[in-house]
């Protein structure tokens, strides 16, 4: 396996949460986030929205979706997992994700049929970084 381009460099904030449950399985929450950023160094906004599930050993598992806007008009669709371990209260959870994008747009249409490698990383002031690149 090897790393490509980078595809995705976005600064991504939360712009609201809500439990989901909270039973043996772990604490389920939804959260809903909005980013500004660059897709392949155009410039682009992303809505969000993403379960994530801590369980009682300390791992996260996540799973959502996302829509980005180019500046341009393009738009790409976002279906994405991801795994983590909690940290202390006041840490940064560094999620490392696997995206799958689909886009009828001629400019983005080849990530359609490739993966995304990526670094999500929540800070606990609601803030995240995302970063994504092409897994070849």
């Amino acid at each position: 396996m090897a790393l490509g381009d980078l595809v995705i460099d976005e600064t991504v904030t939360m712009t609201g949460v809500r439990v989901l449950s909270v039973d043996a399985p772990g604490t389920k929450v939804e959260v809903c986030a909005q980013g500004a950023g660059t897709i392949r160094g155009v410039s682009a906004t992303s809505l969000y929205t993403y379960t994530q599930l801590q369980r009682p050993d300390g791992s996260i598992y996540g799973e959502g979706h996302g829509i980005i806007t180019t500046q341009d008009g393009d738009v790409i669709l976002i279906t994405a997992t991801g795994s983590a371990r909690a940290t202390a209260p006041g840490g940064t959870i560094k999620f490392r994700t696997m995206l799958h994008a689909q886009s009828t747009s001629e400019k983005y249409a080849d990530l359609t049929g490739i993966g995304l490698a990526g670094e999500y990383d929540a800070a606990s002031d609601g803030t995240a970084t995302h970063k994504c690149w092409e897994w070849k």
